[in-house]
């Protein structure tokens, strides 16, 4: 299609990479206002969903960036990075479409659902996360600094916020990468649960 329409795929890839950044700093100044509201897995995008009651971290770093989705090759992210993070009430989900692979047994998607134990604190050091939304009911920065920036060898990376430490109340993450140092999930669980097109699930305990 873009051959066809004689379009250069590098370039098309990066106005489509600098509009989606457009999009993640947008949603990054909303959670600053504590305003944002949105649906996870935002559509046409894809992610793994993370939610909690809490969130509290130090040594934020937020930067933009481009990288992979389930959907695209190439989309701008926000690039979150913690020296510590303490989460209370994680519940991490994954929605898988099956493309119709299961239809025939009225089976329409699969979720996997990731949870420690009831009350319990997850625990991580060095975290790094790509995300393409961020919402809280509250969220505390102390020593907040946020700055541009203009790169030479990365045109995509405009944005830097840090912070010492952060405070997030009821978040939820659209996120398409997680990597740790360490991190610690007491009572872990992972879930299979199967939709069927008549509204029922299979799975789950």
């Amino acid at each position: 299609m873009l051959k066809a329409l004689n379009i250069n795929k590098k370039r098309f890839s990066l106005i489509a990479g600098i509009g989606s950044i457009g999009l993640t700093l947008i949603l990054l100044i909303l959670l600053l206002t504590n305003s944002a509201i949105a649906a996870f897995p935002i559509a046409g995008i894809g992610g793994i969903v993370i939610e909690a009651d809490e969130i509290s971290g130090t040594h934020l770093k937020i930067s933009t960036h481009i990288s992979s989705t389930s959907e695209h090759d190439d989309w701008g992210q926000a690039r979150v990075e913690l020296g510590t993070a303490n989460i209370a009430g994680l519940y991490l989900s994954k929605k898988i479409d099956l493309e119709g692979a299961l239809s025939e047994y009225g089976v329409k998607d699969l979720d996997i659902v990731i949870t420690p134990a009831p009350g319990s604190i997850v625990t991580g050091n060095q975290l790094t996360l790509g995300i393409t939304g961020l919402t809280a009911t509250y969220s505390d920065f102390r020593n907040l600094r946020v700055d541009e920036n203009r790169s030479a060898n990365d045109p995509i990376d405009v944005f830097h916020l840090s912070a010492n430490s952060l405070l997030l109340n009821n978040p939820k993450l659209n996120t398409h990468l997680l990597s740790a140092e360490s991190i610690t999930i007491p009572g872990l669980k992972v879930k299979l649960i199967i939709n069927k097109n008549d509204g029922t699930t299979i799975g789950g305990f």
